[in-house]
């Protein structure tokens, strides 16, 4: 008895999941296409209150910390700024990389900070409140 095994997945299957990874391809180009990289500031908040600001096209290469928070370490490299070392328990601040683009940022939430990329065509409106 040969028995004809139908396939897993079907035709329309193909389809949906092809208009799914292009609209993806098309929303990831347009992001990087149209975020602003020109003059960029990295702005660093605690409590709320914005301690620092940073011009990254300026700015040397080396790590820093601010008033306030000895213990949170950021590094400046190339244009881009991470947290480099916290001392909050799950580092996820840390993991979070080198932040280079307009609009990216990362939080270190048992330490209150919020670092966040800005262009100099944006206003100075917050877009968060850490309590």
């Amino acid at each position: 008895m040969n028995e004809i095994k139908k396939p897993f997945y079907k035709k329309t299957d193909i389809i949906i999941i092809s208009i799914i990874v292009f609209i993806s391809l098309i929303s990831w180009a347009s992001f990087n296409l149209f975020t602003s990289n020109d003059h960029l500031f990295a702005e660093i908040y605690l409590d709320n209150q914005l301690v620092k600001k940073i011009d990254l096209s300026t700015a040397q290469n080396g790590t820093f910390s601010v008033a306030g928070r000895l213990d949170v370490i950021f590094e400046i490299k190339d244009g881009a700024i991470r947290f480099y070392e916290s001392s909050c328990p799950d580092k996820i601040c840390i993991r979070a990389g080198f932040l280079s683009r307009s609009n990216q940022s990362a939080a270190c939430l048992p330490n209150k900070m919020v670092l966040k990329i800005v262009s100099n065509t944006e206003t100075d409106d917050p877009d968060f409140i850490v309590k």
